[in-house]
């Protein structure tokens, strides 16, 4: 079994125990969020991606997610302006270590690991880790997340390369 099929395994089994594990209705666990990502140009690449997330709550401070995104690179080949595109799904595991009964803001650390999937210009495996901020509301809220971001190429086109990256967003 190969690394993204195991990593939805272990995500989809994790929410499957949700329903037993906290008192609250499972919609009430239950958050999406929408963001678009950029990242510092490396190897004359600049990075961009819009992203959905499935959060569901398992313990109270704990949560996992199902990420699915969209990248382009941006990049020149010859002084002509192109880009690689690509889609890619994942999943990852968040720890609010700051969420105060008090407050209405939360401070976490998110991780998570992506594989792209159909027919991408790129074949890659992407790794976050991030610290992120949101509101408490039952509303929509926004969504802020800085952090560092190594994607591993598996294309002779693409080459290895790391950097700060940062998204912006909105929760629900």
């Amino acid at each position: 079994m190969n690394l993204g099929k195991k990593l939805i395994w272990i995500v989809l089994t994790l929410v499957s125990l949700v329903c037993k594990l906290n008192a609250q209705s499972f919609s009430d666990r239950l958050h999406f969020e929408a963001s678009a990502g950029t990242g510092i140009k490396m190897h004359d690449m600049t990075p961009f991606d819009y992203s959905f997330k499935l959060n569901v709550d398992v313990a109270p401070r704990f949560y996992v997610s199902v990420v699915t995104e969209t990248e382009k690179s941006l990049y020149k080949d010859d002084k002509v302006k192109t880009y690689f595109n690509g889609e890619s799904f994942g999943g990852g595991i968040g720890y609010n270590f700051y969420d105060n009964n008090n407050s209405s803001h939360v401070l976490g650390i998110r991780t998570k690991i992506l594989n792209s999937i159909f027919k991408a210009d790129c074949k890659r495996t992407t790794y976050d880790v991030f610290l992120s901020w949101y509101t408490k509301t039952r509303k929509f809220s926004p969504v802020i997340e800085l952090g560092y971001r190594y994607i591993k190429s598996r294309s002779e086109e693409l080459r290895n390369y790391s950097n700060v990256y940062m998204t912006l967003g909105i929760r629900y």
